[in-house]
């Protein structure tokens, strides 16, 4: 993603390719306030809203953002959320942000939170949330065109607050307004700061009501625009029950309790995603294709919702076998953020080790657990039954998730789906000396307290959702895998294990996950094989956005990568039906 070209004018960043600079060199703040909050009639547009959407053509260093989020704290209805969806073509980095903000000492705890979870500059959407105010944002950095075709929300209003017309055409355009009316509620309020007789006649094709209002500081006008209509009611998604407690049935809890929802856990016994020590790390693909966006970005979302939750990445360390994979590991530095190469070395440096005994209960946080098996499910009526064995009604709900790890292919629902089942098995191991980061390829290597290293994992096709019983032998076949990068490290792994786990993965055959519905009130998170931890967070709130009428957190093309139904549209396909 190219990044932006900044200069600085007193203080004030500028866009010297666009001859333009971020906003008012008077006051920025108070230009924000008086022409994009005043100018959607906010904060009384949201008086008794559940919810409220923001979009936002030009993000720049979040200066809108922050003034919105600086009103909606002071004037926030009981218990509602508030959305702010923006594009950028241009990023600039979290430094550059807070050095923009700095003028402006009001903000600056609100600087800080964003600047803490800036977005990286990677391509593509970006979800970030902020659970004490109820603010949820995500920023698209793609061209606007792209950005608004890829967008699922219905903006209630609109910042347009792109460079001047003059300057940057393309973002004024009447296909441009035509996007953004189209992702728009009826009734949805548009402001900004130009008058410029193209922005108005295209804002007036694409269906807006355009008045041209007194301006702010030496400009004499801005524009004030609105769709016709009232939005419709927030859904109501009713009783919502997910089966699983593992990480995906966490973060499905997780996403959910952050809108409101009162979901409940149906599980049975210790969660499989649940081994003495878990590893995050990225999915690494040297593509720019619409699911590796998505991927990419859910793992930078996982690492800044787990540092809520105490998770300090260190870092994690692959050696590259041969001359072809370090060409690689150049290549995947120049593609994506947050990694950097040296020689025959990959640093992922979000990547790092995480304690599921902490992680799992802080993300599924105060959900309500219903105790037992979920051995099949059925629809009646307008409702989800959940049965055991027994055929016994476990839980009852209007929307239900499959979240159940490896127990999912055994649900007739699931039938359709490319799951297959592998067996895995890690081991502790006294170490001679510290370790400070994990160490990853055939094998991997993890710290694992003081003295102490995890050493895993076996991968082995299985046909149940048992685990087989760990044995010692395997663990010595991982530690010759570990001498095949890291011999050095292998030299000082005491060989036998002082303790072992095996666990069963849930994984598809295109090695994607699977997330959305299933049928009409049902949803599946699955197929997530040893990456669960970084990719359910995001996952999870893309589901959570669907049950409850929220913008999406991801792509229109990454959502497609990960729909359940692609399986038999390729089954369709190659019968030539």
């Amino acid at each position: 993603m190219k990044r932006a070209n900044l200069g600085w004018t007193g203080g004030v960043p500028a866009a010297p390719d666009f001859g333009d600079h971020y906003y008012s060199q008077e006051d920025g703040l108070a230009e924000s306030r008086a022409v994009f909050l005043r100018g959607c009639g906010l904060p009384g547009a949201w008086r008794d809203r559940k919810r409220f959407t923001v979009g936002e053509l030009g993000f720049g260093s979040g200066l809108n953002f922050l003034a919105l989020w600086d009103l909606w704290r002071r004037a926030r209805p009981a218990g509602a959320r508030l959305h702010f969806v923006s594009v950028e073509g241009f990023p600039i980095d979290a430094a550059e942000a807070r050095r923009a903000h700095s003028a402006w000492p009001e903000l600056a705890d609100l600087s800080a939170r964003l600047t803490g979870a800036w977005p990286p500059s990677d391509p593509g959407a970006h979800f970030r949330r902020f659970d004490d105010d109820g603010v949820f944002l995500t920023v698209f950095y793609a061209p606007a065109a792209e950005a608004l075709s890829e967008m699922d929300l219905a903006a209630d209003a609109w910042f347009l607050d792109g460079f001047a017309p003059s300057r940057n055409p393309q973002m004024w355009s009447p296909e441009i307004m035509r996007a953004v009316a189209q992702c728009s509620a009826p009734g949805a309020r548009a402001a900004t700061f130009t008058v410029a007789g193209a922005v108005r006649r295209a804002l007036g094709e694409a269906g807006f009501t355009v008045e041209k209002k007194p301006g702010h500081g030496r400009k004499r006008e801005r524009l004030e625009a609105c769709l016709p209509g009232t939005p419709a009611p927030d859904p109501a998604p009713g009783r919502i029950a997910i089966i699983g407690g593992g990480v995906a049935g966490a973060s499905l809890a997780n996403a959910l309790t952050a809108r409101g929802a009162a979901p409940r856990i149906i599980m049975e016994g210790p969660a499989a995603s649940d081994p003495p020590r878990a590893l995050l790390t990225p999915r690494l693909e040297n593509a720019d294709r619409p699911h590796a966006r998505a991927l990419t970005s859910a793992f930078h979302h996982a690492v800044s919702l787990y540092a809520a939750l105490g998770y300090a990445p260190s870092g994690a360390v692959r050696t590259a076998r041969d001359d072809r994979e370090a060409a690689r590991f150049t290549a995947l530095t120049e593609r994506w953020s947050g990694l950097s190469a040296d020689g025959e070395r990959l640093f992922m440096h979000g990547a790092g080790v995480l304690d599921p005994q902490t992680i799992l209960p802080g993300l599924a946080g105060g959900a309500a657990q219903i105790p037992g098996r979920a051995a099949s499910i059925r629809r009646q009526g307008d409702t989800w039954r959940v049965m055991d064995a027994s055929g016994a009604i476990v839980a009852e709900a209007e929307t239900l998730i499959l979240a159940a790890g490896a127990g999912t292919p055994a649900f007739e629902q699931c039938a359709p789906l490319d799951l297959e089942l592998s067996a895995g098995q890690a081991g502790l191991h006294a170490f001679d000396g510290a370790l400070d980061h994990p160490v990853t390829g055939p094998a991997y290597l993890a710290p694992a307290g003081e003295g102490r290293v995890m050493l895993g994992a076996t991968h082995g096709h299985w046909e149940s959702a048992a685990p087989p019983s760990p044995g010692p032998a395997r663990q010595h076949d991982l530690l010759e895998k570990l001498a095949e990068t890291a011999p050095d490290l292998a030299a000082r792994v005491t060989p036998e294990p002082l303790a072992l786990w095996s666990g069963v993965r849930c994984a598809t055959k295109d090695r994607l996950p699977v997330a959305g519905a299933l049928e009409d009130g049902l949803y599946i998170l699955g197929g997530l094989g040893s990456r669960g931890y970084a990719h359910a967070p995001l996952l999870a709130e893309m589901i959570a956005a669907e049950i409850c009428g929220d913008p999406a957190p991801i792509e229109k093309t990454g959502r497609d990568a990960f729909r359940p139904g692609r399986f038999e549209d390729r089954r369709r396909k190659r019968e030539g039906a």
